[in-house]
């Protein structure tokens, strides 16, 4: 079983994956990949998690692992998950008059196109799912590290708009970056610095509260040739220490 350490919200669900046995047949060590049902599972706190069919779910804040047995053997691996206690209210809806606005992801707004809210990019351990919060859906993306968001179908022309807006929570962290990445003619990329929010940045982003970033595209780093505003195709989050982010109200607005 493969080994994971995972901080996610209460309510939430954690795949058992890379599930495997090796059997020794004629003298070689043969792997076999199979359904994570083939062992039984214990749980070190029942009031944290619990495992239901080929899954983790998280049942109560604090933190507990999750091993396996095959018969009366241990199975090498372990599931170590920290439950949080997600927002008890949803981030604010914006009031923005909709002609005003490119809106990627919002219950406010018509969303544009997005090709997919986790690029598989090498060395990204992120995940990504729908989560509600107080009957809105909000992005939540657990083990971040750094997650690729692609509209390159549909570029976004944001040559018009002054800001990008962000709703964000994290349950623990000191930091939450943002980067974008246009894709002028011809399509090489070019990237701004990483934009780095802090309890002291403006917009600032703390932790344990929805923090409203409404950056202005002015603060952003831009590279010395070859960016187009008109252009963006990828925008890039990351962080250092916030493993656990829920986003919301994605948009740009003038």
């Amino acid at each position: 079983m493969t080994s994971a350490m995972q901080p996610y919200f209460v309510g939430s669900s954690v795949s058992i994956s890379g599930t495997r046995t090796i059997f020794q047949i004629d003298g070689a060590f043969v792997p076999v990949d199979h359904s994570s049902h083939f062992f039984d599972y214990e749980t070190s706190d029942a009031a944290v998690a619990v495992v239901e069919g080929s899954a983790v779910k998280v049942v109560g804040v604090g933190s507990a692992s999750v091993s396996a047995m095959l018969g009366e053997n241990p199975v090498q691996g372990l599931i170590s998950v920290t439950g949080y206690e997600p927002p008890t209210v949803a981030a604010a809806l914006p009031t923005l008059p909709a002609g005003d606005v490119i809106s990627m992801f919002s219950g406010a707004y018509n969303d544009v196109l997005v090709d997919t809210w986790r690029a598989d990019w090498g060395g990204v351990t992120t995940q990504v799912e729908d989560y509600p919060v107080a009957g809105e859906v909000t992005k939540m993306y657990s083990s971040l590290n750094w997650v690729g968001i692609e509209f390159m179908t549909q570029p976004i022309d944001a040559s018009t708009m002054t800001h990008l807006h962000l709703d964000v929570y994290a349950p623990a962290g000191t930091e939450f970056k943002v980067k974008l990445v246009s894709f002028p003619t011809p399509p090489n990329g070019a990237q701004t610095q990483d934009l780095v929010l802090n309890a002291a940045s403006t917009p600032s982003f703390v932790a344990g509260q929805w923090s409203s970033l409404d950056i202005s595209l002015a603060d952003f780093q831009l590279p010395v040739t070859g960016w187009d505003w008109s252009a963006l195709g990828q925008m890039v989050l990351s962080s250092g220490d916030a493993q656990l982010v829920l986003v919301d109200n994605i948009y740009f607005h003038k």
